[in-house]
């Protein structure tokens, strides 16, 4: 049986796919009318398959991810006990601060200068 996070993540590696596939596609199409990315609608149809390069790419990108993913124990119990007061003095003493960063990808770790 396949672990469900191997089960999202390769439901999430089909759409990213399709995704990159159809951005590809109109990359370089014109129209009498001017394409506007924020008005973007989804559909569930598949999008037609790129050149052999941009395709042995996607396959290569996909082995990548399917190899190092794989490579994790992810049956494994272990739990991490986050020192959070520790993680707090490490931050203040070397002037660091954790930020969100846009479009929903995690944190990032910048100088407070930056």
């Amino acid at each position: 049986m396949t672990h469900p996070i191997l089960f999202l993540l390769h439901q999430g590696w089909k759409l990213f796919e399709n995704t990159v596939r159809w951005r590809q596609f109109f990359k370089d199409k014109t129209s009498s009318t001017p394409y506007l990315r924020r008005f973007y609608v989804r559909t569930n149809k598949e999008a037609p398959n790129g050149d052999e390069v941009f395709e042995r790419g996607l396959e290569k990108g996909k082995d990548l991810l399917f190899e190092r993913t794989t490579a994790l124990n992810l049956n494994s119990k272990q739990r991490f006990n986050l020192n959070f007061i520790r993680i707090r003095q490490e931050l203040q003493s070397r002037e660091l601060l954790v930020l969100a960063t846009d479009k929903n990808l995690g944190i990032a770790v910048v100088t407070r200068d930056w």
